[in-house]
C-alpha cells in the first residue's frame, strides 16, 4: 500500500515538509503540503494525494488559524487518516517527556525533563519547553521562544518568536503572548498580551 504525508497550511508547513523530506523520506511515498482555504467548504480540495484511494495517508497541520485547524482535524479524522509526529533529530527531547500525535518539534528545540506537548502543537526553531510544563492541544510556540519549568499552556495558545514565560505561570487557552514579550504573571484565556499593551 502506497503511503503519503499530506501537511495543511503555508509557510509553517513548508518549514515542515523540509524537515519531513530530510527525515522521512525513506518513510512515506509522497509527501506534500496542501493549501486549505478558509472560505472554502471543502477541504483538501487542491490536494492531489488524499485523492488516492488506494493509499494510507498521514497529516500535519501546520497553520495558527486554531478554527481552520479544528476542522482539519475533524476532517482527517473522519476518513482515517493519521497524525504524524515529527521531531528533527537535532532537537533534545528527554526521555521523561511526552510528545502528543501530529506535533511539530522544529529543529535546535529542547523539551525539558517531565514536559508534556498535547496533540498537534508546533514548537518551532530554536525554541525551549522547560521541565514540567504542560503544552495543550493545537499551540503554537514560535522561533526563539522559551517557555519556563512548570509552566502551562491552554488549547490553542501562541507564543510569539522570542518570548520569555516565567516558571510556574498559567497560560489560559487561545491567548496570545506577542514577540519579545516577558510573562511573570498568569494570563487569562482569549487574552492578547504584548509589549505595547503592558503585561
Amino acid at each position: 500500500m502506497r503511503r503519503h504525508l499530506v501537511i495543511f497550511g503555508e509557510r509553517t508547513a513548508a518549514e515542515m515538509l523540509a524537515v519531513a523530506e530530510e527525515i522521512c523520506h525513506d518513510q512515506f511515498d509522497k509527501i506534500e503540503t496542501c493549501f486549505v482555504d478558509p472560505s472554502e467548504d471543502k477541504i483538501g480540495r487542491q490536494c492531489r494525494l488524499l485523492d488516492d484511494a488506494a493509499a494510507e495517508v498521514a497529516y500535519m497541520i501546520g497553520m495558527l488559524d486554531l478554527p481552520l485547524k479544528l476542522r482539519i482535524q475533524q476532517h482527517c479524522q473522519t476518513r482515517g487518516y493519521r497524525p504524524w509526529t515529527l521531531v528533527h533529530p537535532t532537537a533534545y527531547v528527554a526521555k521523561s517527556a511526552q510528545i502528543g500525535f501530529g506535533c511539530f518539534i522544529a529543529p535546535h528545540v529542547a523539551v525539558g525533563i517531565g514536559a508534556v506537548i498535547e496533540d498537534h502543537t508546533i514548537v518551532h526553531f530554536h525554541s525551549s519547553i522547560g521541565h514540567g510544563a504542560h503544552l495543550g492541544r493545537h499551540c503554537a510556540i514560535l522561533p526563539g521562544a522559551r517557555i519556563s519549568g512548570r509552566v502551562r499552556l491552554g488549547d490553542g495558545v501562541l507564543v510569539g518568536s522570542n518570548a520569555f514565560i516565567f516558571q510556574g505561570v498559567n497560560v489560559g487557552s487561545q491567548a496570545q503572548i506577542d514577540a519579545l514579550t516577558y510573562i511573570k504573571d498568569d494570563v487569562p484565556e482569549r487574552r492578547v498580551v504584548s509589549v505595547r499593551r503592558g503585561g
